[in-house]
């Protein structure tokens, strides 16, 4: 049981802050602090970078230990394990196999001023939704189906939804800025401002649901 309880916590760690904490960088903060650039990289570029390899890191030792948990047994399509448990072994791995995917999609990526950067930002991207959606439906599933180990259903699932959610709101709420509001010398370094601020916020926030669904695994049966 400690192993699948090690097999979830780091899987939340890895789908619930790191990987939103890289987005969230990567997307709102690219403006941000334009005068320091550590190893001539942006310090979104930093922080999305390490988080990303944290985050992979992760998924690897977690992927280890349910396997380990299970006796190196499948329980995906085909196994013995219960209809749910199936789902939940399937979608995870699509989930991987998209997020192990990232570093080398990205590892093949021309430069910024390269006519078809706009290709690979937009399947840089994609690929990373799509992981973060089946990621949230596997980690839903057991919520709703693994009470043994996850015990309050409704709150676990509530709370599982809402890095997804986070993200999404604060998409649209950059989309919605950028329309209505016109960036100038005047309030760009306010704008700013408010950008990490929200990134700050949406951090924490991150961070207090991942400790929270951390401690309710780990209190479980």
């Amino acid at each position: 049981m400690r192993l699948i309880k090690a097999h979830a916590i780091l899987m939340l760690l890895a789908w619930f802050f790191f990987i939103p904490t890289a987005a969230m960088f990567a997307r709102f903060l690219r403006a941000s602090w334009p005068t320091l650039k550590p190893g001539g990289m942006m310090i979104w570029f930093h922080v999305h970078r390490t988080c990303t390899t944290l985050a992979i890191i992760l998924t690897i030792a977690s992927f280890i230990c349910i396997f380990t948990a299970n006796n190196w047994n499948w329980t995906g399509s085909g196994s013995q394990s219960s209809k749910w448990g199936k789902t939940h072994t399937m979608v995870g791995i699509f989930a991987l196999g998209l997020c192990w995917m990232q570093p080398f999609i990205s590892a093949l990526r021309c430069n910024p001023s390269h006519p078809r950067r706009p290709y690979f930002n937009w399947a840089h991207r994609g690929i990373g939704v799509t992981a973060m959606i089946l990621a949230t439906t596997t980690v839903c599933i057991a919520a709703d189906h693994f009470l043994g180990l996850w015990p309050h259903r409704v709150t676990q699932v509530t709370l599982s939804l809402m890095p997804l959610t986070l993200i999404i709101l604060l998409s649209i709420l950059s989309i919605l800025f950028k329309k209505f509001v016109e960036v100038d010398e005047l309030n760009v370094e306010k704008i700013n401002g408010i950008r990490e601020l929200t990134v700050y916020l949406g951090v924490i926030v991150l961070a207090s649901i991942t400790v929270t669904l951390s401690v309710f695994v780990g209190i479980g049966a």
